[in-house]
């Protein structure tokens, strides 16, 4: 009887916590290369965002420290949408202070009903 109610637990938490989890869809408002980036870096797609950071001659480290995505670093806007591997990837190449930040507390924020999408406007500053 009790490994059936601690398998049951285990289910309901599961489910509990991909019920939390929010989708997003991001939507660059042009195609600019800075832009592009910034998507590709919040959608987690490691592999595009390198491609594109090559295609387009930009070194990593300049982007790291001078791109800003809707008013923010580009490590901590993809960092703020879920997207660890693209910020800790962009995060090497920061120079500069140490800012720590409670991503649950902050992704509360964010959160959103389940299978609701929310459309994010990403714009180069």
């Amino acid at each position: 009887m009790k490994p059936a109610i601690t398998m049951l637990l285990s289910a309901v938490a599961a489910f509990a916590f991909s019920a939390n989890a929010a989708t997003y869809k991001f939507v660059a408002t042009n195609n600019e290369p800075g832009t592009l980036l910034c998507v590709s870096a919040a959608e987690n797609n490691l592999f595009d965002y390198k491609d594109m950071a090559k295609h387009y001659r930009v070194n990593q480290r300049y982007i790291a420290n001078n791109l800003t995505c809707n008013g923010e670093e580009i490590a901590s806007f993809a960092a703020a949408y879920g997207a660890t591997k693209t910020a800790a990837y962009i995060n090497r190449f920061h120079k500069g202070q140490v800012k720590i930040t409670d991503i649950v507390a902050a992704n509360k924020s964010r959160e959103r009903a389940a299978g609701d999408d929310e459309v994010i406007v990403v714009m180069v500053y």
